[in-house]
């Protein structure tokens, strides 16, 4: 049976995308097509080479981490400007702020990997979830514990202890989290859009007017008047 944390933190974007589908109807009704989802995959297939640039089957100092943390929080900070150029004329400001929120949180992380090198990991907050780390222990080639003597990492590292899904979390990704749960709700919008009425004629075919079949229809409803007009002045 799958960890309730996990199914929790899987359940919580979807979930809020619903609620907020539901509550922020008219602001997304103005949307326009998000831009740039490419950069999407950019960052996840950066984020696989890292991993595989840091396994177990890379000999220890051909490229250290802290460089594959650097290049790839780099590769996050440009998808990021990428994402929110493209959208910054979106139609609608609720939209335009889940692209914002999302790409913002993207960056804090990135900027602390690029600082640190990793990701800050806040001591204190680990042993809350029942860890025990001293500081510049590495848990992980992504991860450095820090002390609160750094006042950058208190505030873009992973500070904020969650216990119920037993993780560690930073104000990035809380923003990312809240942009994200907004552009499901923006997507969900797309899939229950109410589908346009189109006319149709007798035979049961669409009935689209064009330039050529305008005029058409009007000198066929003016036809039997004219052919009215032609026998009242033969008779008379």
């Amino acid at each position: 049976m799958p960890d309730t944390g996990l199914v929790v933190l899987l359940a919580t974007p979807l979930t809020c995308g619903v609620l907020l589908r539901l509550l922020l109807g008219r602001g997304l009704a103005t949307a326009t097509r998000v831009r740039g989802l490419a950069v999407a995959p950019v960052v996840v297939v950066a984020s696989f080479a890292a991993t595989r640039l840091q396994g177990d089957q890379v000999a220890s100092g051909v490229m250290p981490d802290a460089v594959v943390n650097r290049l790839l929080a780099g590769v996050i900070l440009v998808a990021a400007a990428v994402f929110v150029g493209l959208n910054r004329r979106q139609g609608s400001t609720v939209v335009r702020w889940g692209v914002r929120a999302t790409a913002a949180g993207a960056a804090s992380n990135a900027v602390a990997m690029l600082v640190f090198g990793s990701m800050p990991l806040l001591v204190s907050a680990v042993r809350v979830e029942g860890a025990y780390l001293l500081p510049g222990d590495h848990p992980d080639p992504r991860y450095v514990a820090v002390d609160g003597s750094h006042p950058l990492a208190l505030v873009l590292g992973d500070v904020l202890p969650v216990p119920p899904l037993d993780v560690v979390v930073s104000a990035g990704d809380l923003l990312l989290a809240a942009g994200c749960a907004i552009l499901l709700s923006y997507f969900l919008s797309l899939l229950v859009a109410p589908a346009q009425p189109k006319h149709r004629n007798g035979a049961g075919a669409e009935s689209v007017p064009t330039a050529d079949t305008v005029p058409a229809s009007a000198e066929a409803g003016s036809e039997p008047a004219a052919r009215a007009w032609w026998t009242r002045t033969s008779t008379s």
